[in-house]
């Protein structure tokens, strides 16, 4: 006979550990490249009740990403972009930025200026250029983005001196809230009021 009895399977993972079994699963706590060695063996003829196979696994660690703070701006104000300080198991990171408002920039690093007011959500995806399952991530910057109101004077024609004159500026336009209004008349009175 060339084997009997059950077959026992060891396993060393090429980090350290092992395991036994038919079946094993195995977490990798850092990137590299391992070579793993199965030993099977049962209760044969000596010398003959022992066979070893081999294979190497390469281990990624997936890109560390962060888009960087959330931020609040004007609309057409420079918004900064860094995603610079990301890694992964890869030489080559390439990034690439969504704004949020239908435009996209490629770099480490990008400004942008927003047109309209409202809320972005601005995505950073980082790939690590290795090819594997874990090569990209993402993260994403909030960016708040007001617009300034509209100011609108309804036209004032002449007036003589002592004449109470109305100035009205009603027609003026608030994105959020409501507006107030700072009156400086041009001769030293300066007065303040709400919608």
């Amino acid at each position: 006979s060339y084997g009997r009895g059950p077959l026992t399977y060891d396993w060393n993972f090429g980090d350290g550990t092992s395991d036994t079994g038919a079946k094993v699963v195995h977490e990798y706590a850092k990137p590299g490249i391992y070579d793993v060695t199965l030993t099977v063996r049962n209760e044969g003829v000596s010398g003959c009740n022992m066979s070893s196979d081999d294979m190497k696994v390469s281990i990624f660690k997936g890109p560390s990403v962060s888009a960087g703070d959330d931020a609040s701006v004007c609309v057409n104000e420079s918004v900064s972009f860094n995603g610079s300080g990301n890694s992964g198991s890869g030489s080559n990171l390439s990034y690439r930025w969504d704004f949020g408002d239908g435009t996209s920039a490629e770099g480490a690093t990008a400004t942008h200026a927003y047109a309209k007011g409202g809320t972005y959500r601005a995505i950073l995806r980082v790939d690590d250029g290795t090819g594997s399952r874990c090569a990209t991530a993402m993260d994403v910057k909030e960016v708040v983005v007001g617009e300034p109101p509209v100011a609108s004077l309804a036209d004032v024609s002449a007036a003589c001196t002592g004449e109470r004159v109305m100035f009205d500026a009603s027609g003026s336009i608030g994105r959020a809230g409501a507006l107030k209004y700072t009156w400086d008349f041009g001769d030293g009175t300066v007065e303040e009021g709400g919608s």
